[in-house]
Formats: C-alpha cells, structure tokens, sequence
C-alpha cells in the first residue's frame, strides 16, 4: 500500500564487493564469521531550506514534512525486518528559503533533529551566514558534520592535516573527518565509515571572511589520506559524503574541480576505494546509481524532490556486498507526517516571524523580473535603490558613483501574478519585508571602496563573459559583445566592454570612464575584495568600509521613495529599461570584429610531455583549439627563450649545421632544429629573440635563418660581425588579417641586458638599445599605418622595487611611457598570470594599464615551459568617418589557459614530427657516465654554504680546463663560482647501492649554458669578489626577499679542492667589505694586498658578465681585459667528462669539505680561529 503513495524507480545493481586485501585481512581479524548483514542508507542533498511548499516559487518543490514522510515510511519498513537504516546529508541544508533563512537555519536543524539524520557533510552554502553562526548550528545539531578536506589554515598553508575547528566565540566545534556506525544484530555487527569532502570552490563563492582561516583540501588526497584511520578503527564499509557535484568542472573559476565519478576514480587509483559515494552541491536528478570500479555513486536531486536509497547486504565473512539504489520521488501528492509539519508550523506561525515578513516596504506598479545575462527590471530596481540610499543620506563617506552587484546575489523575481510580465502593471503591488529578504537573503554588507577606472573596465570586461551572468550596475552604462560556439575548449571565445560611460552628478551628465581616474564603488561584501565569481578585479578595490546590510539599504530607499501613491514604474518612470547595459550582436556574431592573440614564452625547448609535466605538445593542442574559433582574425606569438632549456635544445642546437652536440651527423630531415620545426608547422606570426636565443654564440644564432615567421628585436644593432641580417632579425613585422584585412603591426623589443649575461666574445658587433626608448621612436609611425599595434617584448614584466638592482625598462613602465601601443605580450620575467610568480599589486593577467594619452594598453605574460596558453582578444569596430585606418579598437581583454596534461593530450601530429628527434636523443640522455655513492646535493644550501654538488661542478671545471689549455700554456690556480642551480640528483645513491649517473642527470642539475673562462686577478681583485660573495651570503641568510638581490646559488662562490675561504659572519652588522678573511691554496694564503703578484682564476660567463649581482650600476667586477681564456667549454659537459675520465674514480662520492668556512662573530668560541 504504501508504494502506491509515491513513485519508486529501483535500479538494482549486484556485485561482490571488496575493499583490497589490506582492508579485507585487517576486518577479518576482527569479526568472527557470521550470516550476511543487511541494512539501508537513505540520503538527501542541498535540502536549501525546503521546509515549507511555496507554489508562488516552485509547485515542484515538496515541503519537508512530505521529505519526512517517505524517510518514515521506508525506516518503518525496514525496521520491520530487522534492519538497521542510516540517514545522511551531503550539504547544503540550509540556504534557501525565507522560513530558514530569517532563521538562519534554526528550524532546519530542529526538523533533521526530529527525523534523525545520522550525519551529514558541508555544503559551500553552509558557510554563507559565516562561522559563528555555522557553529550555532552544528552545536544545535544531535549528529555530526564530517568534512575530511576541511583543516586549518597556518602561515598561510594548506599542507597540514589538522582538522578544523568552528567556533562562535563561546562554543568550539571540531570538525570531525569521519565516523563510525555499528549496524547489525548486537551478535554480528559490521562498522560503516562515513566520511565527508566539501566543497573545494567554497572559498571562491562565499564572502571570505566565511571560509578565514580554513584549507579546502583535495578530496580524494583527504580520503586516502584517512583511509588507514578508518581501518584501524574496524571500518569494514566506507561511505563518502561529497558536495563536490556529479561531474568535472565544477563553477569553472579557473583551476580543476573534479566531481564524484572522478572521484572515485581517483580513490581506487590510490588503492583506497570506498563502496558508496553520496554526493550533493550539482543537484544532478540521477536515474541510476552509476559504478566506477566497485564503487557505487548517486545524487537526490535537490529541494528534497528525491531521496536515494541505498539497499545493502554485506557478509562478514567474503567482505562482499550486494548494493541496490532506488530513487524515490517525492511529490505534494504524498501525506506530511505530522511531526514535522508541526514543527514547521511552529516556526513559520510565530507572531514575530509573521509581522516582519508581512512588514510593508514599498510598492511597485512593474514585475521586478531578472534577467540573469542581461537588463532587468529587478536589477535597475536594486541597484538604483542602493545607489539611491547612499547618494541621499547625511554620511557623505559613503557616496559613491556607482553600484555593481552580482547576477547570483539577487535571487528571486517579485511579480504581481504568475506569469510575470513587462511594462506598467494596472495597479501597484506591495513589497513587504519578506518579498525583499527574498531578493537579497545573504545578509552581505554593502562594501564601499576605490577602484582605478582601468579596473572596473576589467569589471565590465568580466561581465561581458556571462560566466556568472551580466553584473547589475547603476551610476555607470556600457555595452558588450560575447561571441560562443560549440566548439572545444572555454566559452565564450571573444567578448568585452565597450562605450563605458559614468554618470558624472556634479555635471548631471554621462561623461567617458576615465582609466586613470579613482571612483568610489558600492558593491556586496561577496564580491570585495575577494573577487568572487569570477568577478576578479574586485581585488583592486581599497580603502573599504562597510555600511550594513545591503537589504537595509534597498529597503530604506524603497520606503522612503515609493509609497501605495507613488510606486516604483522602473527606472524611465514608464515602465520601460534604460540603456545602462546593451548587448550587441549574438552569439554567433554582431558588428564588432573580435582578433585573437595567442601566445606563449619562455619555453626553453620542452617539446614533448614528461609524465604529467606538460610539453610543447600539450600546448599546440591548445593553441589548435582556440584558433578554430576565430581562424581568419588569430595571431600566434612568441616572446623569446625557446631554443635553450633542455637536453634536447642542446643536443640539436647544431642541427641547421648537419650534426648533432656529440658531433654525430644528422640525416637531412634533421637538419634543423626541432624546436624550430615544431613552430615552422604551427604558422607563427612572429617571435622575438630572448637573451638565451643568444647562448650559443654566432654560428649557432645563424640556423634561426631555418625560421619560416618573422624573428623580431628592434632594440639592436650588429656591425656585421654577428649576423642578424643574413637570418634576417627585424625591427617589426606588419600583417594584414582575415577578409577584410585588418592592418597589425607588430613590434619587437628584446633584452637590453644581455652585455650582463653573455661575455663580449659571444656577441660580437652587437650593440643594445633601450627599449622604451625604441619604442617610443618606432610606436607613431607604425600606429599611423596600423589599425593595431602590438609590442611582443622580451624584457620582463615588472620592475621590483624591493631589488637593489632596480631595471625600469619593464612591460608596466613601456606602457604607461608610449602611446599608441594597444597589446604588450612579454616574456623574460617568467610571470604567472595568477599567484605567487605574479608581481603584486597585479591579482592576475592580463591587466589593463593606461598610456600617457589615456589610452588602455593590454599587458600580458603567460609564466613559462609550456604551463599556459595566454589569450588576448581584442574587438575591432568599422569607425564612422573615413580614416586611413577603417577599424577602431574599443575592447581589449583576454585571459590564460592552464595547460595540464589531462586537459590538453599531446598533439599527434607534433609529436609524430618530433619522433626522430626523440628517439635520437634518447640514446644520449641515456649514456651511462658513471656512478656515485652518495646523492648530489644542491638545494637548499648552495645558496648559503659548501656543498657536494658545487664541489664537484668546482672540481670539474678545473679539470676540465687544464685538460683543454695544456697547450695554450694555461694552469688554472684555483675556481671560484657556485652550483649552476638548486637541483638534487641521484638521491638514491649509498654506498652499498651506488646510483647509475646519466647525460640526463647533467641536465637536471646543471640546465644552463655557463661557459668557462680563466681571469688573470691580483690579490685585490679577487678579495673584491669573495666580498660580494659574502654580501650575496648575508642577504640570502638573513634578509627578508633577500634584500632584493638576486638569488640564485651560482652568486654563493664556491671553490674547488685546492682552496678554502674563510668569511667574518659579523650578522647583525651589515656587510662592510672586510668580513673575507682568507682565500688559502694548496696550502698557501692569497695575499689580498697584493697586486702584483697574478693568479689564474676560472669561473662561469655569468658570473664575468656582471650578474648574481657581480656588478656596480651595472658594470662587472670582473675586469674583462684580463680574460686570457674565453672558451666555450660548458660546465655542465666538464662534469659529464670528469666523471667518465679515468683521471676519476667511479663510484665517485663527492664530499663537503671545509671549502667554506664561517666564523660567526657573535660567537667568542671562534676567537681562537681569528687569532691563528
């Protein structure tokens, strides 16, 4: 009989069931052979406060008594059996509803109460009333929450697994990762683990002091990394309660969420499977559990429209257990069970409660209808009335000349009748109190702030995406293109804002945004500063103060402006829209012409994936993807140092010459280099020469005549007796776009530096211009011809005022010092368009900055290696008078694809084309060189002391070149340099299991081109280094940022076995050019005083040219007229042969030896020592 009261659709799935061996052997030890188990587990998800039915919203949305009815009827049913039956939620109870949402939750609580939840996991939302009033809640709970992913923030880290705690100032709640049922008769008893994961994106859509202090952790890392408490406790079957959604992708705010299939995917990866997951937060109306591996996973809905059921018969003695789902649908049809109808009444007739939602605010004589990706009546009503309230009040602190609000944050529509409709009504309507806590439920106070007017034009830009719907504004207008297709890869793939006008109140006119300009912006408390919903500019916004809760200020303004005889008739005062926000064109196109302009730089070769480090590959399936979107309007650029990086650039860097680095001969479809190969086939518009495309002197520079797209640097100058124009190297390249020929010029600025990096021997004739400079005498007339210009840039993209060695020639300074620039794509500085390698203030890439003529110029980079695929997208409008130039730019925007392995597979065709290379490679990366007994270290401490691994590239060197200079009459004395990176090898090695060293090894640990040179230096000179050394020590050891020096363990000079330094630590004291206290070789004391007496000294290039701080404003220390040998011997392949020369014993086992030696000064036990 009962059945017939409601649907049920049973899928029944039967299957042995097992947890590994491990698990199976650990419950077995604990429970005696018994008869099967049998027990149920019903589960809800994102409830979202349906206590009460409400047609005027939904007539599909049940109340919680009829929820309560069918949870009754089953457990009544399987009770009756003998059955134990588990209730559970997976988040999102509470947020929702009028009833619950005055209350913050109270009665929802009360109601699990009384129907006798078991447990439940966090949703996102329940975090929206902040966590005081979470714990409010969960405290008020009898069951408990689990969130294994939920721990403590500390220092800013999430690497710790210390669990949560919730509090209200008076009550701690912590939070627990699992718990453990036992079901069963008392005689045969399983344990049932129940384990929670939240929501990952809760960070991103609550306001953030909601999640403060709290670490959203992976959730498959957070089960497994529990798995083995929950064994040893006795679990024998483990439930996941997740709020991560059905399937990957989540909100799509920019970094990877996986749902609840690939979950568990990952689990039976790690050998930590579970059998059950019960997952929430995508309110996914499954028909069907679905199986991954044995792991069953299903979903109810939403607004309790179902409950899951899951049928379980477990034996205790096979650990197998057969598992059924059924879906039962709730309807209206269905009788309420009357406890729960009685609580709910309780709460929803209580005088108090009646009085406030029935409470008159206004009246409206128009629908307040949303529009969420458009203008809308609601949104002008909203925003209008907080614009209002804050403009009319006495505090002039707060006014503002303008609001914006999210989409997501207005959450309902306020009509007269059902359907709603447009224009004026024939009579108005009340607004009372509990009709506008329903618009506007969060409680999120009105933030009030600054925001440079080049940020809010990123606002805008944002909005025009619809990725969380068009933002509702007031006191500013635009409009915006968003083109989409249904192609691969992220939507939409061209939009922007344009037209931005503000409305100027002193002038009581709509006057131009002006970039450059400060306004102040009201908005929600959810959106700044953290920039939620994807809306990141928010993070620019300063100086906030708060001004109560954004419903009080619409509620405020509404009862005093529009009473029952003079009712709100929309923003015009006739029932019609203004133009504040105009979409033009849809999404298969309208007037405005959008460009594409991909780019990537610093790859430094990485052609092909490695494990799950992307390649170049994973890039070109990026690049092929978003080019399919705008074929005939994409550029494809390039900002220098790819052809020096890896094995692979060095073993082929001869290749345009027909051999390899090992002299071997290449067959004629080899003779050019790979790299340059990979980007021959990808139609390059152009690149621009990084520093390191000038590692490899004259000969090699000359193959990049083997390039089929432009090579670009404007900013240099040859005598001839480098090359540049037999490969040609251009100052710029024009090209002329698509169908209707859209003129780009594009301009290449490379590194003025590179006298500081590279010796003069290997860039003969050449001289370096600045690059502002250059700029700013090229960028008029190339604008003049132009209707776009792009600087594509190797100089790096900001300068850090906390380096001493401040260098202004950066992409921030060339665009705020040359006008007519629209794009800069830069490469150098290996900047991240988001987090730590991202230079603040700058939140995130690309970034508007404004040229001296008010102008926006977009400024880009996109990090390094292959990691990201950056993305410009400008929208080009036909002007309106004739011009030399038909097309205007009026937007300008863009964004950066991560480029992960998973989501971009390699490129079959690249790949197929890099094959030869790959396999010729392989053989030499694989060369056997020797044996060590002990790992080579680097990392950490070269960048402060002596270590094995800068000893043994020291004592390479040394070897290496008195091998090659025997016949030139040269005997090195003595090396002085550090470890060419921070990289750890071989650390496997001992000595009864000796590690097998590999050519690959020597690219891990020394990837760059440092090449050797021998000085001839007195005994001054040589002091002059070792204390800049010591400075280089002092900073890196105890300075915050290292006091702004550069930092890199080459700058820690090392020695090699026939030297021993001695340093002062005088710390605190500073640096005072006397903290050297010996350099001894072989025995015998370098004379510091003496400058007479000369030594033969070897070192990297880098280090002569000045860098790792080598250098005073900018000229070296080292005297470069006393090079007496300047060789292209490379440390790296110095060690290579070192190791494999009979000169050395193998295994080798490199020692730290006493090279460096540090007296610490504050410590008197060293006196003895100073005194010798």
């Amino acid at each position: 009989m009962k059945r017939n009261l409601y649907k049920t659709i049973a899928i029944v799935m039967v299957l042995a069931l097992a947890l590994p061996l491990g698990v199976s052997v650990q419950a077995a030890a604990q429970l005696a052979p018994g008869d099967p188990v049998s027990f149920t587990i019903l589960h809800t998800n994102d409830f979202h406060g349906q206590l009460e039915y409400n047609p005027a919203i939904s007539t599909s949305n049940p109340d919680a008594a009829r929820v309560a009815n069918v949870i009754n009827n089953i457990r009544t049913a399987k009770e009756g059996l003998g059955q134990d039956v588990l209730l559970f939620d997976a988040g999102d109870e509470m947020q929702g509803s009028l009833l619950s949402n005055i209350n913050h939750g109270t009665p929802v609580i009360d109601y699990y109460n009384l129907i006798g939840y078991d447990a439940a996991t966090f949703g996102n939302h329940e975090f929206d009333w902040g966590q005081a009033t979470l714990t409010d809640r969960v405290v008020q709970a009898d069951y408990p929450y689990v969130a294994a992913n939920i721990t403590v923030k500390v220092g800013g880290s999430c690497d710790g697994w210390t669990p949560a705690t919730l509090t209200n100032g008076t009550d701690d709640y912590p939070i627990q990762p699992y718990t453990i049922f036992n079901v069963g008769p008392v005689d045969n008893q399983i344990q049932v683990a129940v384990i929670g994961v939240g929501s990952v994106e809760t960070p991103y859509i609550t306001i953030a002091s909601a999640t403060e202090g709290l670490c959203f952790k992976d959730p498959a890392e957070s089960i497994s990394h529990y798995y083995p408490n929950m064994i040893a406790d006795g679990a024998d079957f483990i439930v996941v309660l997740s709020h991560n959604g059905w399937t990957d992708g989540g909100y799509g705010y920019g970094f990877p969420v996986y749902g609840d299939q690939t979950l568990a995917a990952r689990l039976n990866t790690a050998n930590t499977p579970v059998n059950i997951i019960i997952g929430g937060h995508s309110h996914t109306d499954v028909t069907a559990a679905v199986k991954v591996g044995n792991t069953y996973i299903a979903q109810a809905h939403y607004n309790g429209r179902k409950v899951g059921e899951f049928d379980v018969v477990y034996n205790p003695t096979t650990h197998a257990a057969t598992v059924t789902w059924i879906r039962n649908v709730v309807t209206n049809a269905l009788p309420e069970y009357a406890p729960v109808a009685a609580l709910v009444a309780t709460y929803a007739t209580d005088p108090d409660y009646v009085a406030l939602i029935s409470q008159e605010i206004g009246w409206t004589q128009v629908d307040l209808l949303r529009d969420y990706n458009g203008n809308d009546m609601m949104d002008a009503f909203i925003q209008d009335a907080v614009y209002g309230d804050l403009n009319t009040d006495t505090e002039l602190a707060n006014d503002v000349d303008m609001v914006f609000n999210n989409a997501g944050g207005i959450r309902t529509d306020i009509c007269a009748a059902s359907p709603c409709v447009s224009g004026l009504l024939a009579a108005p309507f009340k607004l009372t109190y509990g009709a506008m806590f329903n618009i506007l439920p969060f409680g999120n106070a009105t933030a009030v702030g600054e925001m440079k007017g080049a940020y809010i034009r990123e606002l805008l830009n944002q909005s025009a995406t619809l990725f969380k719907g068009a933002i509702s504004a007031a006191g500013i207008k635009f409009k915006y293109y968003r083109y989409s297709d249904a192609l691969p890869g992220p939507q939409p793939w061209a939009w922007g804002a344009y037209d931005i006008e503000v409305y100027d109140k002193t002038a009581a006119d709509w006057l131009p945004l002006d970039l450059n300009k400060t306004y102040k912006v009201a908005t929600n408390e959810f959106l700044a500063p953290a920039g939620q919903d994807g809306y990141l500019p928010f993070k620019y916004m300063t100086n906030i103060t708060y001004w109560g809760d954004m419903l009080d200020n619409v509620n405020r303004y509404v009862a005093a402006h529009y009473p029952e005889t003079a009712p709100y008739m929309g923003p015009n005062g006739d029932g019609t829209l203004d133009d504040r926000l105009i979409r033009e064109g849809t999404d298969a196109g309208g007037p405005i012409v959008p460009i594409s302009i991909l780019h990537h730089n610093d790859s430094h070769g990485r052609l092909l994936q490695a494990g799950s480090t992307v390649g170049y590959t994973n890039l070109v399936t990026a690049i092929k993807q978003e080019r399919a979107h705008n074929p005939d309007y994409t550029l494809l650029l390039n900002a220098g140092d790819a052809i020096q990086g890896d094995s692979m650039m060095y073993f082929f860097k001869s290749a345009g010459l027909g051999y390899s680095a090992d002299g071997t001969a290449l067959a004629p479809e080899l003779q050019i280099n790979p790299l340059i190969k990979a980007f021959n086939s990808m139609g390059y518009s152009a690149m621009t020469l990084g520093n390191h495309e000038f590692n490899f002197g004259t000969q090699i520079f000359s193959t990049l005549s083997q390039a089929n797209f432009p090579l670009l640097q404007a900013n240099v100058s040859d005598t001839g007796a480098y090359g540049l124009d037999l490969v040609p190297i251009r100052p710029f390249t024009r090209v002329a776009l698509g169908p209707k020929a859209i003129q780009v010029a594009i301009l290449g600025i490379g590194n003025h530096r590179i006298p500081n990096y590279e010796l003069p021997s290997n860039i003969p004739g050449l001289t370096f211009y600045n690059p502002i400079d250059t700029a700013a005498d090229l960028a008029p007339g190339l604008a003049s011809t132009s209707e776009v210009l792009i600087a594509l840039t190797h100089i790096g993209f900001t300068s850090n005022p906390a380096n001493i060695e401040v260098d202004n020639n950066v992409d921030t300074v060339l665009a705020n010092t040359v006008n007519d620039i629209d794009v800069i794509v830069g490469g150098h500085s290996h900047t991240a368009p988001e987090g730590s390698f991202l230079d603040k203030p700058y939140a995130f890439l690309p970034t508007t900055l404004v040229a001296p003529d008010g102008d926006a110029v977009m400024v880009t980079q996109a990090n390094r290696y292959n990691t990201y695929l950056g993305e410009v997208i400008l929208g080009l409008r036909l002007k309106e008078t004739d011009s030399v130039n038909a097309y205007d730019v009026v937007s300008s925007t863009g964004r950066s694809i991560a480029i992960t392995t998973s989501g971009y597979p390699e490129d079959a065709a690249t790949k197929t084309l890099l094959q030869p290379y790959v396999d010729l490679l392989a053989a030499y990366n694989n060369t056997v060189i020797g044996n060590t007994i002990t790992p080579i270290v680097t990392d950490p401490d070269a960048f402060i002391a002596e270590t094995n691994g800068a000893n043994l590239q020291a004592d390479a060197a040394v070897w290496k070149l008195n091998k090659a200079l025997a016949t030139q009459g040269i005997t090195v004395d003595f090396h002085l340099s550090g470890a060419m990176t921070n990289k750890n090898i071989a650390g496997t090695a001992t000595p009864a299991t000796p590690y097998q060293l590999k050519i690959s090894d020597m690219f891990s640990a020394m990837p760059y081109e440092n090449s050797l040179v021998v000085f001839s230096l007195n005994g001054p000179q040589i002091k002059t280094l070792l204390e800049r050394a010591y400075r280089n020590y002092f900073y890196y050891k105890y300075v915050p940022s290292y006091g702004g020096y550069s930092h890199y363990t080459t700058c820690m000079i090392d020695t090699d076995s026939a030297g021993e330094i001695t340093y002062k630590d005088t710390y605190p004291k500073l640096p005072n050019g006397n903290n050297v206290k010996s350099l001894v070789v072989n025995g015998d004391p370098i004379d510091f005083t003496d400058a007479t007496k000369f030594y033969n000294v070897s070192t990297v290039n880098y280090l002569a040219a000045g860098s790792c701080n080598n250098n005073n404003a900018g000229v070296t220390l080292w005297p470069l007229n006393q090079i007496i040998a300047d060789t292209q011997y490379y440390v790296r392949d110095a060690v290579a042969e070192y190791i494999q020369s009979s000169d050395t014993a193998d295994p080798i086992n490199p020692m730290v030896e006493g090279r460096l030696v540090f007296l610490l000064m504050n410590n008197y036990s060293f006196l003895p020592q100073l005194m010798k």
